[in-house]
């Protein structure tokens, strides 16, 4: 059967268009000399036309059954005078080389075979896909909004809180739904398009891929919006360390004959314990590092990522094979097989973390909660206006700050089981030291009297007093210029006054930057406010111990995060937190996030890597691996200095020191 013949640009057809209403012919040339003929001799001739492309297409239509394939050309027209003679003279002095690299005097021919299938399932299914996890997520929105207004009690139910948490939840839900509909899709390409043994699927083209081209740009912006956002919430959270250290009495002077105060109680217990929180706000349960380079070593070491070839076979030898074939990659295959060989690595790392090192040889959360308890310190950390979590560190010896000796006796009576075990709750064996606290109105009304509202107050004054010194110190650049005195208010003030003032102002201004707690100076009566918090704090748990009404076990209702309603209870409620739910108000508890963020941001940089010239597969992994690195590093160092700041601004201690 003859092979038609489609022209792309010739007369009757429009370059671009469908072969089904084009005009097809039953043969071609490669060089036609007839358009420039006149009645000169042939070398002065004008113009020629040559073939310079070839497709052999062919597309699929059932099982093992393809449409009759056409042939797909283009010719190009050029002036007879460009054209290199090639009679044997000129072929001993020219190169392969000289060839390949002048293409107007040497006109090459491409020769590809193209097969292509029709894709209506493929956007069928992607759309059921994106629908059913679209509405999914919508659904969860909805849930985590209303959990949320629950737990706010209708305090501004629609303020500037609110809507940033209702824009983090669809952000969270949305690029979630991108990546499952995404990951799940490439799976799907992969696996039936590498088992196949016929002709039964073919990879989606250019021109199908404009969803997938859509969806994973949008998925990493969403997802790193939603990074931004859970950073910037869990760095300005409610934070207090709650000090049980007693007095060990009265100082005495002048012989015994008169008691001038208390024996002050030691801040370093508590600078630990808050260097310990900080340390402890940035851990990852699992090594981004390590999980790169397991990730690197299995896609370009042992040469998974040549599984996204578009070679329909598992049986391929990796590297030489696909160079010598000219086989390219598969954006799709690509995709399916980083997230793949990424969550699979990670997920060993974490189940051996999980279950194995931090059950059997370290666990920083266990060991923070036993350091509190060592230090006589309590931790009360509200994420929500009326929902908080609280670490209780009250230690079951008498002072926490004393010597060596005594220190290591009171660490032996403990483990001899010769004191009363820890915990909010009277001699549990259980030892509860955590707990879900949900506070009510009274409480909450009461912190914000007694440390916040004096904190911000306190901050106020300082800015207005660094902005009239500033004021005062600023000078006009066009006044450095002037070679009179200037005149402030009937007053004459000259060059090297001016000049003092604006180098004054430029060092304040450096500092400022440089220390980010700058509005908060010693003022003796937030410290006071500090103190008499404690005390309050104090006295509030220990009703709780003595009244083990509020103290209660998890029903199935808090463990999905649906509050209780407290407008039927007289006092706050603590419910016993066996899993250590505050972990979600750190970064140990968004590995999946950043999971998901980095899966977006290899499939994006490895794709935008792979249109650039000269860089070979391997090349583009390895460096989009490297770009996905570079950004956890950023996100860190944000998250760092935020957390840095917000345990200095809200514990009222010195940041040198933390």
């Amino acid at each position: 059967y003859p092979v038609p013949v489609h022209v792309q640009n010739s007369i009757n057809n429009a370059l671009g268009g469908s072969v089904d209403n084009a005009q097809l012919y039953t043969r071609f040339y490669l060089f036609e000399n007839t358009i420039g003929t006149t009645r000169e001799p042939v070398l002065d001739q004008k113009y020629v036309k040559l073939a310079t492309s070839f497709q052999l297409v062919f597309q699929l239509r059932s099982s093992e059954n393809i449409y009759i394939p056409y042939l797909r050309m283009q010719y190009t027209t050029r002036q007879w005078n460009e054209l290199r003679l090639t009679n044997r003279a000129d072929s001993l002095n020219t190169t392969t080389a000289d060839i390949d690299n002048d293409a107007t005097h040497y006109p090459a021919i491409t020769w590809e075979t193209y097969y292509f299938a029709n894709q209506l399932l493929y956007h069928i299914l992607f759309f059921v896909f994106f629908v059913i996890f679209l509405v999914i997520g919508v659904g969860l929105t909805i849930l985590e909004s209303c959990i949320f207004l629950k737990k706010k009690r209708g305090h501004g139910a629609l303020d500037i809180e609110f809507s940033l948490k209702l824009i983090f939840f669809v952000v969270k839900n949305l690029s979630n739904a991108i990546f499952a509909v995404l990951f799940f899709q490439c799976l799907f390409w992969f696996w039936f398009f590498k088992n196949q043994r016929s002709a039964l699927l073919l990879l989606p083209l250019d021109v199908d891929l404009i969803p997938y081209y859509i969806c994973l740009p949008l998925g990493f912006i969403l997802k790193l919006l939603q990074i931004l956002i859970q950073t910037h919430v869990q760095t300005r959270l409610d934070l207090f360390f709650i000090d049980w250290e007693k007095t060990r009495g009265k100082i005495i002077e002048n012989e015994g004959r008169s008691a001038t105060g208390n024996v002050p109680i030691s801040i370093w217990r508590t600078i630990y314990v808050a260097r310990a929180w900080k340390k402890l706000s940035l851990k990852r349960q699992v090594s981004l590092e390590i999980t790169l380079l397991f990730t690197l070593f299995f896609i370009t070491g042992i040469g998974l990522i040549d599984l996204s070839s578009t070679f329909p076979n598992w049986n391929i030898k990796f590297g030489s094979l696909l160079d010598t074939l000219n086989i390219g990659y598969h954006p799709l295959l690509r995709y399916a097989i980083f997230s793949m060989v990424y969550v699979l690595t990670w997920g060993l790392f974490f189940v051996f973390k999980k279950y194995f090192w931090f059950r059997f040889i370290h666990n920083p959360i266990t060991q923070f909660i036993d350091f509190c308890s060592v230090a006589n310190i309590s931790v009360l950390l509200l994420t929500e206006r009326y929902f908080g979590y609280y670490i209780h560190g009250e230690s079951v010896h008498q002072y926490s700050d004393t010597n060596m000796k005594e220190f290591n006796q009171n660490l032996y009576m403990e483990k001899e089981d010769a004191v009363l075990r820890r915990g909010l709750v009277a001699d549990s064996p259980a030892q509860e030291q955590v707990f879900q606290i949900f506070l009510t109105e009274q409480f909450r009304n009461m912190y914000q009297q007694k440390l916040l509202i004096p904190l911000h107050e306190e901050r106020a004054k300082a800015k207005n007093r660094y902005n009239l010194l500033s004021k005062t110190a600023k000078v006009d650049n066009t006044a450095d210029n002037a070679s009179g005195p200037l005149q402030e208010g009937g007053i004459t003030v000259g060059f090297d006054e001016r000049r003092k003032r604006k180098t004054q102002f430029e060092q304040i201004r450096l500092w400022k930057f440089l220390n980010p707690n700058w509005q908060r100076a010693p003022v003796e009566s937030l410290y006071d406010a500090y103190t008499d918090l404690n005390e309050y704090l104090k006295g509030f748990f220990n009703k709780m111990r003595i009244d083990q009404q509020n103290i209660r076990e998890m029903q199935l209702t808090n463990r999905l995060g649906i509050p209780p309603n407290l407008k039927k209870e007289p006092s706050s409620i603590l419910y016993i937190d066996h899993k250590n739910s505050f972990t979600k108000s750190l970064l140990w508890d968004m590995e999946t996030t950043f999971v998901v963020f980095n899966i977006f941001a290899f499939a994006l940089f490895d794709l935008i890597f792979m249109q650039i010239p000269y860089i070979a597969s391997i090349q583009s992994a390895f460096l989009a691996v490297f770009i996905v690195y570079l950004l956890n590093a950023a996100l860190f160092l944000i998250r760092k200095y935020m957390s840095h700041w917000n345990t200095a601004n809200k514990t009222l201690l010195d940041q040198r020191f933390l």
